[in-house]
C-alpha cells in the first residue's frame, strides 16, 4: 500500500539511501509441516451433502488413508457432538449430556437440567450424569435435543463393542452420526444398515506429488522428479506415508537421490503392507484337491502324485511369500 500523503525524500535522505544501504539478513526458521487435504474433494463434498440431508455416514479405509483427518476438516451444515473415545462410551455420552443441558445459549435446556437433576451447574451436572446408565444417558440426550438437530461425530468404531452397538441402535434414529473404521465386523454391524459408506481409496498419483510437493516446496531438492517418483512408489498414495516420510527427509542435510533411496528403503511403513493372496491360495489348494480326485477315480497315479506334491509346496507357500514378498519391495 502506498501512502499519498507522506512527504517526499529530500536529496540528502535520497543520497544517504543509496550510498549506505542497510544489508539485509535472512533467517532460515525450521519449517513444520501442516497437513493438507489433498485429493479428497469429491469425498468431501459428498460427506457434507450427505449429512445436510440427515443421511449418517461412515468412513471407511486402511491405516492412514486420512479418515479422521478428513472428518476434521469438514463444514458441518449441523451442530456437532463429539464422542472422542468410545473406549470411554458412557463417559462421553455423560458430556454430551452435559454439554447440552448446561449451555447458556438455550435457557430451556437449562430449565430441563433443574427439572431433572435440580441444578444446571455443570461440575454438579458432571457429577449426577456420572451415575447413570448408558440406556438412560441415551435417552436424556434424545430428550435434550430436537430429532437430527445435532451431528454425532464418533472418531473410531474400529472395536467397537455389542453393548455400544445397543446404545448406537438407540442414537442412530435421532442423531446424524459421522464415523470411521477400517472395518467393522458383521456381527457388530447392525446399526450401520442405513449409513452411507465413503470408502477413501489411495491419493492418485498426481495427488500424491501436489502433496508431496506442497509438504517440501521450502526445500532444495535434487533430482526433483525421481525424488517425487520414488516417495509415490513407497507410498502407494497413502496420505499419512507421505507426510512421515517429508518429515523424515527433512531431517537431512542433502536430499538428493541417493538419500531418498535409503529412506525409502528403509521405511517401516512399507514393509507392513503385504499382499493379500489368500484368495489365489484358496483358488488353487481347490484345483489341487479336484486334481488329486480326478487322479484317483481315473487311476492316474502320476496326476495323483503330481496332485498331492504341489498341494504339499502350497502348504507352505505362504510362509515364503509373507518373508520373500511384500508390496513395493
Amino acid at each position: 500500500m502506498i501512502d499519498a500523503t507522506a512527504p517526499k525524500p529530500s536529496l540528502w535522505q535520497r543520497i544517504k539511501k543509496s550510498l549506505f544501504r542497510l544489508r539485509e539478513y535472512r533467517i532460515k526458521i525450521p519449517a513444520t509441516i501442516t497437513p493438507e487435504l489433498v485429493g479428497r474433494d469429491e469425498d468431501v463434498k459428498k460427506i457434507e451433502r450427505l449429512l445436510q440431508q440427515g443421511v449418517s455416514v461412515i468412513v471407511t479405509g486402511p491405516t492412514g488413508i486420512g479418515k479422521s483427518f478428513l472428518i476434521d476438516k469438514l463444514r458441518y451444515p449441523k451442530k456437532v457432538l463429539e464422542i472422542d473415545d468410545h473406549k470411554e462410551f458412557k463417559r462421553s455420552l455423560a458430556a454430551c449430556l452435559v454439554h447440552l443441558l448446561g449451555s447458556e445459549e438455550e435457557p430451556g435446556r437449562q430449565a430441563v437440567a433443574n427439572l431433572i437433576y435440580g441444578t444446571d451447574n455443570p461440575d454438579a451436572l458432571v457429577v449426577k450424569t456420572s451415575k447413570e446408565s448408558m440406556p438412560n444417558l441415551c435417552r436424556l440426550l434424545c430428550d435434550a435435543c430436537g430429532r437430527k438437530e445435532y451431528i454425532l461425530k464418533i472418531n473410531d468404531l474400529e472395536s467397537v463393542t455389542p453393548s455400544v452397538v445397543r446404545i448406537l441402535e438407540m442414537l442412530k434414529d435421532h442423531f446424524v452420526i459421522l464415523t470411521t473404521a477400517r472395518t467393522v465386523k458383521m456381527n457388530n454391524s447392525s446399526f450401520l444398515w442405513d449409513f452411507e459408506k465413503i470408502d477413501l481409496k489411495p491419493l492418485s498419483r498426481p495427488d500424491s506429488l501436489r502433496l508431496f510437493h506442497r509438504l517440501t516446496a521450502d526445500l532444495e531438492l535434487q533430482q526433483v522428479e525421481w525424488i517425487q517418483n520414488k516417495i509415490h512408489d513407497t507410498a502407494s498414495g497413502n496420505p499419512r506415508m507421505v507426510m512421515e516420510l517429508a518429515e523424515r527427509i527433512r531431517q537431512e542435510p542433502v536430499i538428493d537421490a541417493f538419500v531418498v533411496d535409503e529412506i525409502c528403503n528403509n521405511y517401516l511403513g512399507r514393509q507392513t503392507r503385504e499382499i493379500d493372496i489368500s484368495p489365489v491360495l484358496l483358488l488353487l489348494f481347490g484345483s489341487l484337491m479336484i486334481l488329486r480326485y480326478v487322479g484317483r477315480e481315473t487311476g492316474d497315479q502320476e496326476l495323483t502324485f503330481i496332485g498331492g506334491a504341489v498341494l504339499v509346496m502350497m502348504m507352505f507357500a505362504r510362509y515364503f511369500l509373507k518373508e520373500g514378498r511384500r508390496k513395493g519391495m
